[in-house]
């Protein structure tokens, strides 16, 4: 409906992707899958909504466990293109053939991939969600795959960095506002006298403090699909 709103925050994607295989550890020993990942220790942190992208990998796992005939792997990679992370989730399955390659990320679009028994019955929006997700924080999401080696899907983020956030902020808006065909307003606050409030208070308390204005702001000021970030 266009009404979620991102939380932006820095987020660690090792300690998620470590999580989420918790989740899923049980389906996959019913079924003999091994989940390994690939998480490089250096990688800097990442910048987006820790829900949101939380559903995001659960949505991608559960597609791998569905297809996977006996591994599914992740992993997590500094990008080409600058200031961006990339997370591929691997399984080995039958994979996805390339005239359907592009339509699985529309509404309601479902394929079968060959597993054996029925076929998966579902709404045919988790990946339409990805996708969305991921341009609101100004990425992209893709498959790679060949008929009988598995398939790859691959979504970017930015990293965490002060100097970009706003613009990455910035950027999920207005894809937001144009996807909804909705009105986009930019409000700014500034505090004349940062540096002597934290001197005063403490950049803990001072913090504290911003988070009680942020809770005001929007309780008092923002509409549902608003989005507040501090800079």
């Amino acid at each position: 409906s266009g009404k979620a709103r991102v939380r932006f925050q820095k987020l660690h994607l090792a300690a998620m992707v470590k999580e989420t295989f918790k989740n899923f550890q049980r389906g996959a020993e019913k079924r003999g899958i091994l989940l390994q990942s690939h998480l490089p220790p250096s990688l800097p942190d990442a910048f987006g909504d820790l829900d949101m992208i939380h559903q995001i990998l659960n949505n991608l796992m559960d597609n791998a466990l569905r297809y996977a005939k006996t591994k599914i792997s992740v992993e997590i990679q500094e990008e080409l293109v600058p200031n961006k992370l990339c997370v591929v989730v691997c399984d080995d399955g039958a994979g996805i053939a390339g005239a359907n390659q592009q339509i699985i990320f529309d509404r309601f679009k479902q394929i079968e991939r060959p597993m054996g028994g029925s076929g998966y019955k579902g709404t045919g929006l988790g990946l339409t969600i990805a996708k969305q997700i991921v341009e609101r924080h100004g990425g992209k999401i893709w498959v790679e795959s060949d008929i009988g080696k598995g398939a790859r899907f691959y979504f970017t983020l930015p990293i965490y960095d002060e100097q970009t956030n706003v613009k990455t902020a910035l950027e999920g808006a207005l894809v937001g506002a144009r996807e909804f065909e909705s009105p986009l307003s930019v409000l700014g606050l500034s505090l004349k006298n940062f540096d002597l409030l934290k001197k005063k208070y403490g950049e803990q308390a001072l913090q504290s403090k911003f988070e009680a204005l942020k809770d005001h702001i929007h309780q008092n000021l923002l509409r549902k699909s608003d989005e507040l970030f501090q800079y």
